[in-house]
């Protein structure tokens, strides 16, 4: 509960702070690419320009725990057969016992 009450406070915070900083930058700022430039706010271009690193992050990072999850899903299969083979091997009786 208390963990849910401090991430919101910090939301709220990032929200008030981000606002702020939106309000204090307002200047038009051009932002140049090869086929022409466009002049922008400078808290759109830097809010712009995190959104993407964002992005660029989650897909990394996607890419990495799907990967990981099928070598998790091989791994289990592996185990599985590993134990299935171990309680046959349980089950077959030794030469000379009781």
């Amino acid at each position: 509960m208390i963990g849910k009450i401090l991430l919101w406070l910090g939301m709220f915070v990032l929200a008030i702070m981000g606002i702020g900083f939106a309000m204090l930058n307002s200047a038009a700022v051009p932002l140049n690419y090869h086929y022409g430039a466009w002049e922008l706010p400078l808290a759109w271009v830097v809010g712009f320009a995190i959104s993407l690193g964002l992005f660029t992050g989650l897909l990394v990072s996607f890419s990495i725990v799907v990967k990981m999850k099928r070598k998790l899903a091989k791994l289990s299969r592996a185990n599985r057969k590993l134990l299935a083979s171990e309680n046959d091997v349980r089950s077959i009786p030794m030469k000379g016992s009781i």
